[in-house]
């Protein structure tokens, strides 16, 4: 896993640990993907709107997956408050032609904001976050993933993004969250 700047990637995985998942992964046929998300609000969209700056960014993915012997990346764009539509699409677009043709290009994506039918285009397959609906510190109470929102994402995707179902994958949370308080508990010192 590592962060997307607009001048560096920050690697979150030591390098001998990653060696060693790579190794282990390896010796079981399973793939392995380094995962980019953003370091802080503003960082990542900063990366991707100015073109030299994507530019770069695309260049130390494509390189870093290339020399730490990965099989792809996935894009785990997150930064909501800085959604520019034509940048992220411009991103995908720089990426899926600069990568080699036998590297993996996956995504994790919501359903509430605008992606275009372009984006599907560029992902070999592309993993919808069916979930947190109702947030833990929600005041009304309710279901963060439900099985009809479940089957609504997916169904939204391929209607309004036209993605071939080969393409999706679905997300499902493995948490939960409570909306009751706790505050009357003492704990111990």
């Amino acid at each position: 896993y590592s962060s997307a700047a607009s001048d560096v990637y920050k690697r979150q995985v030591p390098e001998n640990k990653l060696r060693q998942i790579r190794t282990k992964a390896k010796e079981h046929g399973v793939k392995v993907l380094i995962s980019l998300n953003k370091n802080s609000n503003g960082e990542f969209a900063a990366a991707i709107d100015n073109a030299e700056t994507r530019s770069a960014l695309v260049s130390n993915i494509v390189n870093f997956t290339q020399a730490n012997q990965l099989d792809g990346f996935d894009i785990d764009y997150e930064d909501y408050n800085h959604w520019n539509t034509n940048s992220l699409v411009a991103f995908a677009e720089a990426l899926h032609e600069a990568k080699s043709a036998d590297m993996l290009m996956t995504c994790a994506v919501i359903c509430w904001k605008d992606y275009t039918t372009k984006w599907q285009e560029y992902f070999d397959y592309i993993n919808i976050m069916s979930y947190d609906r109702v947030m833990g510190n929600s005041s009304t109470p309710g279901q963060h993933a439900s099985y009809n929102d479940f089957v609504n994402d997916m169904n939204y995707w391929i209607t309004k993004f036209q993605a071939p179902k080969s393409k999706i994958v679905g997300g499902l949370p493995f948490y939960g969250y409570s909306s009751v308080s706790y505050t009357h508990l003492t704990l111990p010192t």
